[in-house]
């Protein structure tokens, strides 16, 4: 549950961001307090995030992985598949 709530919460409020950003660029006068909850809000969304990227950890140690490999399945849990692909052309090192 905590992971699907994370992912919505993660869908929502980037978009949100971005039009806060451009509002602001456009000129137009927000009130005051809107930007500290716009603010507030990023950080809850990232601080969701590292829980469950913690409770995922946690999990994958707890059942036998490395650490290495743990957080191998975390990112893999985490971040979708088309995020996680390499871009064309690129080697790895």
């Amino acid at each position: 549950m905590p992971l699907r709530t994370a992912r919505a919460v993660l869908s929502v409020v980037p978009p949100l961001e971005l039009l806060l950003l451009v509002v602001l660029a456009a000129g137009v006068p927000l009130p005051a307090p809107m930007p500290v909850a716009a603010e507030a809000a990023a950080a809850t969304v990232l601080t969701l995030e590292l829980l469950v990227a913690r409770r995922l950890f946690r999990a994958g140690r707890r059942g036998g992985a490395g650490r290495r490999a743990a957080l191998s399945a975390t990112v893999a849990h985490l971040v979708p598949p088309l995020v996680r692909r390499r871009p064309a052309g690129r080697r790895p090192r």
